[in-house]
């Protein structure tokens, strides 16, 4: 086949959000636009493994821990943990929290709609930090999909401040988060977004490998 067929093939699995390139090397891969045909894709991925990379590459952008995030049983799980210096290789003691309380945990809240939501509040409850009333849970959630990241002020565990944003993949939903963490007494609150940039750089290449499409989201709604 020659380059400019190739290069036109290439074009058009680009425009069409089928392939992606990699911002660092300059290759192309292939991305999970592909499931909008099959799921063949993501079946034979996991997440976890596709986001070790880029979590070694906050960690050491950042200096704080980098967290790969999802929802597990109406809980937000640590999947994957990589240390930073500045934390001084320390992770967080839990592996596990209240939906509502942690940075991550409310990014994935926002794709959830309202019969969801009432069944966190039935199941769980809203304890354990963060907005304690649905209500305040709805308000919470508006205000964190629009300003596409959540903060974590010491909700999740004493101690720790978290900043995290969302991985959406071809549903347009979000999938999972990528999360930093560090020591309160060493990342001070005027500086927790510090961060953010490195989040957003590695989250959109990672959204763009899973399908995301921007053009296609639409926020759900958490009233009924």
């Amino acid at each position: 086949m020659n380059i400019s067929t190739v290069h036109r093939f290439l074009t058009s699995l680009l425009a069409s959000g089928y392939a992606v390139q990699e911002e660092e090397s300059g290759l192309y891969r292939l991305t999970f636009g592909f499931c909008r045909l099959g799921n063949s894709i993501r079946a034979n991925t996991e997440l976890h493994s596709l986001c070790l990379p880029y979590l070694r590459q906050i960690a050491q952008q950042t200096g704080w821990t980098a967290l790969l995030v999802r929802e597990y049983d109406m809980t937000a799980l640590c999947a994957e943990a990589v240390p930073g210096e500045r934390a001084g290789g320390a992770l967080p003691r839990r592996d596990m929290a209240p939906l509502q309380a942690s940075a991550s945990g409310r990014l994935l809240l926002t794709g959830w709609n309202a019969r969801r939501l009432e069944q966190l509040a039935q199941m769980r409850g809203l304890r354990g930090g963060g907005p304690s009333t649905l209500a305040a849970l709805r308000r919470e959630l508006v205000m964190v999909r629009a300003r596409g990241y959540a903060l974590d002020n010491e909700e999740t565990e004493p101690g720790w401040r978290g900043l995290a944003v969302p991985l959406r993949d071809y549903t347009n939903r979000p999938v999972a988060a990528l999360e930093v963490r560090g020591p309160v007494r060493a990342w001070p609150e005027d500086e927790a977004l510090e961060p953010l940039e490195a989040l957003n750089r590695a989250a959109a290449q990672l959204c763009a490998f899973l399908g995301y499409d921007p053009a296609r989201d639409r926020p759900p709604a958490f009233r009924r």
